[in-house]
């Protein structure tokens, strides 16, 4: 039994409405060579000098001076300025220019291509490497490659903190500030180009821009590179600069801009049609939703990068005749309004037909059902789609994807062969007759046959399953198509030894018409399969006669007079078959073109085509061809072989190709054939629904343009079906990442390739759920969360929860669950795109009284818990890479009451995270987080730590802060020594020095502090009853008791 989930073939080719455009930057230089922006202000680098612009106004500085790149200081409120002729130092405050050149000893050489100011340092790359100038010392020192350089000539420089990075002619090098020495990457290393025009450097990666390379990325845990070219999706090859928005990089080439997704490693690309009139990026720059470009001749074009984008997810049938066409919003605007239309794919003229569910504002993420297309009265085929989408501020976006029509029920046949007798069991193969296989099912005597023992072959349309000998068990095999159109046969086995009984009637000349002459015969076998004509390959009509003879009829064309043969051919469904041939002596009265109309293509990128083919009877007295009843074209004959052969040129364009034969009679007949001819480059492309496969063998589909005469995935031949230009391959992957290379040959001989990466992944996707709090008395449970994995990931909650925010670039989603009154088990569950999971569950107690704390995940002041947790992550980094021993909040199962409690170091605890329940509402974090881990001076065994409800107690208190802080000198001296009588002269110590003590009053079995603001701290065991009255008394207590377990609180 096989159950395959296939998806419709898919093609993607955004086309941008909200194009670039220019930007609104009044300076008078127009090659842009460097741009940044701080401070509300846009600089900006030309020919003609540096210009500043803020709030619509223009400063230009370092009038005429060609300026290739610059840096503000501001530390010295100075800037830096590179240019052919030497570095530029211009004062802000006296306007006094300073030039750097080689003649006065500062410069290698003058033609200064880059610079970077990183501190007191400034470094200068120029043709002859990299000079270093420490503006501090007046200090200068120059780098070549004999210092360790890639290359002399500098093109571009970045740093990431610890390390200078240059690229150059020869590679690219990173410069140690610590070691003083420098490391270099070339060609030997993998790097694809070593022409280096421009780096961008992130945590993981460095990405370095070549020329004619394209774009190298260099893993920094690796230390290889990945080359992304115009094979992978970028628009060319000639990078001149790269600028990073955190999810995305945008690269300028010579013939336009690419944004690469840094996760997918997907490219968009914008070209002319974009509105950038100027293809040529020489500088960019990213401010907010804003990208732009500066142009070699054009000045500054901008464009807004919140696009509305929705992505055409497969389209499935949900039953026969029903299409549910869905797509993934990808926009964080959301969108406003959509559009679907659809037409068949192999009608260019039809006309686009609307349809389309209407849906209400969904979210960035959301999965929506935009459209149920009923194909009852669609002819089957390819059909396109056509999806629009629209956002509140009237931008247009427009992707597009196809569905399949398929009306027809699945055929299957079955191939009986003779049953061994030394073997115990037996392939049987079949056939089925469908192009769009779903699932194909076989049972022996009602039981199904395992999935895994029944071998499809989906390029040649067979299968194959084990037969036990001697079983006499009948064989039901059940077929559906992805329309879900169903058929079931069931048979006995049952072995045809003998070939088929052909008998083939002579041709009666007088039933020829022209030279079309009919062929009828009969045949007689039990397991007929079809009988077949040639020349010309013509399936012969089968007509029953009786229990397994049958009657055939076929109708073919004479190609030349004087004796011509048929070979008619029987074939049963065993493979045996019977020809016969029948022969007869043609000659024609009447003058008959017979034209090798297979010659004469309907779309060729040929500039003709060959008219060919002969004359049957009296020669004919001109023949021509009229093209587009302009140019008249005359074909000759041979007298002799009575054969025409004449190639016709053709106009770029649609062409209408008139063949006129004008006979000796005078009479005068015509053919029209309608031929286009297109000049441009050709090729083909993979359609993948998916990227991510479980199988190591799988089957792909894609289309080609026509034209395309072979296609090959990584070198081996494909199926082609000329007819919806679509082809299917069988491929083998390994585990991990695999690139397909697909490979078309056109008509003309030119051969082009494309690449596409695809993953054989069998592994669960990586799924974190922040920890949710083991009781809480909030309803409405907030949820955070990261995904990771190759291949686009699902997520689903149950009970069914609201995923609120969902980031298809790294992953991470939030949400809510509604929560029932006592426990609650909440389970996470991801789905990657190969069908691989992950589980997270939780258990959640829900009660309505227990005290709410608001400043769990999702409250109101997100702003100030976002900054709380990344202090805290700088203390874990802290604490791990500095070996420092930095107090943290741990995770444990702690008592339910309030308390701090002795826990082993976070060190030894697998789960140093921050508790789901932790109060991150307090402004005075390191004190927060500083009091309950005091060390432990004698073996640094434990820590204290509090229990979740200490804080839902702390935040009930106007006084958290002084009593927090309080608490902690507490922790501190409990950890040195567990005893009261240190804990009660530590609060004492600490109140007097703060000044906030009124006076102490020492009991039987506490100590009490009053303080000055009304309230009052006690350590030691109270009676209910004075509890009762102390809280009559005082507007707050803070009750503290000891043990060997901890601190214990109540308030």
């Amino acid at each position: 039994m096989l159950n395959i989930a296939l998806f419709f073939i898919l093609f993607f080719s955004s086309n941008i409405y909200a194009n670039f455009h220019k930007a609104k930057f009044k300076i008078s230089g127009k090659f842009i060579k460097a741009m940044h922006y701080e401070k509300g202000s846009y600089w900006i680098a030309t020919e003609r000098g540096l210009y500043e612009i803020k709030n619509g106004q223009t400063k230009e500085y370092l009038k005429g001076e060609f300026i290739t790149s610059f840096a503000i200081d501001h530390k010295r409120k100075v800037i830096w300025a590179g240019t052919p002729t030497g570095l530029l130092r211009y004062d802000l405050q006296s306007k006094k220019i300073t030039k750097y050149t080689k003649q006065k000893r500062q410069l290698s050489n003058n033609k200064v291509n880059t610079i970077l100011l990183d501190g007191d340092v400034l470094y200068i790359g120029n043709r002859l490497g990299v000079d270093r100038f420490d503006i501090v010392r007046n200090t200068w020192k120059a780098y070549t490659a004999l210092e360790g350089l890639a290359g002399n000539d500098i093109q571009d420089l970045k740093s990431d903190g610890t390390y200078i990075w240059a690229g150059g002619m020869d590679g690219i090098s990173y410069y140690d500030k610590n070691e003083d020495f420098w490391l270099s990457y070339g060609t030997t290393e993998g790097l694809n180009n070593p022409f280096v025009t421009s780096i961008s450097v992130d945590t993981e990666a460095v990405w370095v821009g070549t020329a004619g390379g394209g774009v190298s990325r260099f893993d920094r845990s690796s230390l290889r590179f990945e080359p992304l070219t115009v094979d992978e999706g970028l628009v060319d090859d000639q990078v001149q600069c790269i600028v990073d928005d955190g999810l995305f990089l945008w690269i300028g080439t010579f013939d336009g801009v690419s944004r690469l997704s840094k996760k997918t490693l997907l490219f968009k690309n914008y070209r002319a049609e974009a509105g950038l009139t100027e293809p040529s990026v020489f500088a960019a720059l990213v401010v907010g939703e804003n990208f732009y470009a500066g142009t070699d001749g054009s000045g500054v074009f901008v464009f807004n990068k919140s696009i509305p984008e929705a992505r055409l997810l497969a389209s499935r049938y949900q039953e026969p005749k029903k299409v549910a066409v869905y797509a993934r919003v990808l926009s964080s605007s959301g969108i406003s309004s959509w559009d679907l239309q659809y037409k068949p794919f192999d009608k260019v003229q039809a006309k686009w037909v609307k349809t389309g569910i209407r849906l209400s504002s969904p979210k960035k993420g959301d999965k929506v059902k935009v459209a149920e297309i009923d194909t009852s009265k669609l002819t089957d085929g390819l059909y396109l789609l056509r999806f629009t989408v629209k956002d509140s501020k009237g931008k247009i976006n427009e992707s597009r994807g196809s569905f399949i029509v398929d009306n027809t029920p699945p055929k299957v046949k079955l191939i009986f062969r003779e049953l061994p007798k030394d073997k115990k069991e037996v392939m049987v193969t079949g056939r089925y007759m469908e192009e769009n296989l779903l699932w194909l099912k076989v049972y022996l005597a009602g039981k199904a046959i395992p999935a895994k023992r029944v071998i499809i072959d989906r390029q040649f349309k067979k299968f194959r399953f084990p037969y036990r000998v001697g079983s006499g068990a009948k064989i039901t095999v059940e077929i559906a198509d992805i329309a879900l159109n169903k058929n079931k046969i069931t048979q006995e086995y049952s072995v045809d030894t003998k070939p088929p009984k052909l008998t083939v009637n002579e041709i009666d000349k007088n039933k020829i018409e022209g030279n079309v002459v009919t062929i009828t015969g009969t045949v007689e076998d039990e397991n007929l399969d079809e009988v077949i004509i040639n020349p010309g390959q013509i399936t012969a009509e089968l007509t029953p006669i009786s229990a397994n003879k049958y009657e055939f009829k076929a109708q073919a064309r004479i190609r030349k007079e004087g004796k011509f043969s048929f070979l008619v051919t029987a074939l049963d469904k065993g493979g045996r078959k019977t020809n016969k041939k029948v022969t007869l002596n043609f000659t024609s009265d009447v003058t008959i073109v017979e034209l090798d109309t297979d010659k004469i293509p309907d779309h060729t990128l040929r500039d003709f085509v060959e008219f060919s083919g002969s004359i049957l009877g009296p020669l004919v007295k001109e023949l021509y061809v009229m093209v587009n009843n302009k140019e008249k074209v005359e074909i000759p004959v041979d007298p002799k072989t009575k054969e025409f052969k004449k190639k016709v040129k053709l106009q770029k364009g649609k062409n209408q190709l008139k063949l006129v034969a004008i006979h000796k009679t005078g009479e005068k007949t015509e053919e029209i054939f309608e031929v286009e001819y297109v000049k441009k480059k050709v090729s083909a492309r993979l359609n993948l629904e998916k990227r991510a496969f479980q199988e190591r063998s799988i089957v792909v589909t894609g289309s080609f343009d026509k034209g395309i005469r072979k296609v090959l995935v990584n070198g081996k031949p494909t199926d082609m079906d000329f007819e919806t230009n679509t082809y299917t391959a069988k491929v083998s992957l390994k585990r991990g990442r695999n690139k397909l290379k697909i490979t078309s040959v056109d008509e003309l001989g030119r051969v082009s390739h494309k690449k596409e990466i695809v993953y054989y992944d069998t592994k669960s996707p990586d799924l974190f759920v922040r920890t949710l709090p083991s009781k809480t008395g909030i309803q409405d449970l907030k949820f955070r969360g990261r995904v990771q994995d190759i291949s686009p990931v699902e997520i689903l909650v149950f009970p069914k929860a609201t995923i609120e925010y969902f980031n298809l670039d790294d992953g991470s989603f939030e949400g809510s669950v509604q929560l029932k009154k006592g426990f609650n088990r909440i389970t996470f569950l991801a789905v990657d795109d190969a069908g691989n999971k992950s589980r997270r569950t939780f258990t959640v107690e829900y009660d309505p009284k227990y005290p709410k704390l608001m400043e769990e995940p999702g409250a109101a002041n997100a702003e100030e818990i976002a900054r709380l947790k990344k202090e805290i992550a700088r203390l874990k980094k802290l604490l791990l890479t500095k070996g420092k021993y930095i107090p943290g909040i741990i995770q444990s199962k702690l008592p339910k009451k309030a308390g701090l409690y002795l826990v082993p170091l976070a060190g030894k605890i697998k789960n140093y995270a921050v508790a789901a329940q932790l109060y991150l509402g307090s402004k005075e974090l390191k004190e927060l987080v500083a009091m309950y881990n005091a060390k432990d001076p004698k073996n640094l065994r434990k820590v204290l730590v509090p229990s979740p409800s200490y804080f839902a107690l702390m935040s009930r208190s106007r006084n958290r802060k002084k009593w927090n802080r309080l608490v902690r000198k507490m922790a501190q001296a409990y950890i040195k020594k567990p005893a009261k009588k240190t804990v009660e002269k530590t609060a004492l110590s600490y109140l007097l020095r703060r000044r906030l003590l009124r006076k102490v009053q020492e009991k039987k079995n506490y100590v009490l502090f009053e303080l000055k603001d009304g309230s009052c701290f006690i350590v030691g065991n109270v009676s209910p009853s004075t509890k009762s009255m102390l809280k009559n008394k005082y507007k707050e207590v803070l009750l503290t008791k000891l043990s060997k377990r901890g601190m214990l609180f109540s308030l």
